[in-house]
């Protein structure tokens, strides 16, 4: 008794799903893909109904997708990168059109670590391994330092900024 094995697709079914990804369009596709121009008036859309096209058409669109949307890891690298100064950003001086690069503002960097801290806040603490632990006990030593909240347990702040009043007359 002979087993079955799993009929590959052809290099025709290859292309017709490459485009029909690409087009969105059978028709398109299929004539694309080097079907007969006759084949294709009544059966472009039954190309799809072959249980094989079709799962590998899934596998594929579901791997392109999955490459265009960042994974939650790529984000908290991203914004604790952001919060930690190593993200730079392009300034072009107005006055003499010089470029700089320049790690994010100070803004942009509390918004990356309430966004972390916010992150933090969700993950069930018993779910998260020692390494994640202290980990997270250093991004929240680092907020805290960036925010300024030592400062009011009375340690002194990691950075001060004096900014001109502008006319307002409330220098700090």
């Amino acid at each position: 008794m002979r087993g079955k094995r799993k009929r590959q697709l052809t290099p025709r079914q290859l292309k017709f799903i490459d485009a029909y990804i690409r087009l969105g369009d059978a028709t398109k596709a299929a004539r694309e893909a080097g079907y007969s121009r006759k084949y294709i008036d009544t059966n472009a859309r039954k190309i799809l109904e072959n249980t094989r096209v079709f799962e590998e058409y899934q596998r594929r669109l579901q791997a392109l997708q999955k490459e265009q949307i960042a994974s939650e890891d790529e984000i908290l690298r991203f914004h604790t990168g952001v919060m930690r100064g190593d993200v730079r950003e392009e300034v072009i001086n107005p006055v003499t059109g010089e470029h700089a690069e320049l790690p994010a503002g100070l803004n942009i960097r509390q918004r990356s670590a309430d966004a972390l801290l916010k992150h933090m806040q969700h993950v069930p603490t018993w779910l998260l391994t020692d390494e994640q632990k202290l980990r997270n006990k250093k991004l929240e030593a680092e907020v805290r330092a960036a925010t300024g909240e030592d400062q009011a347990a009375g340690k002194e702040p990691l950075v001060r900024i004096y900014l001109p009043d502008n006319g307002r007359g409330d220098n700090a």
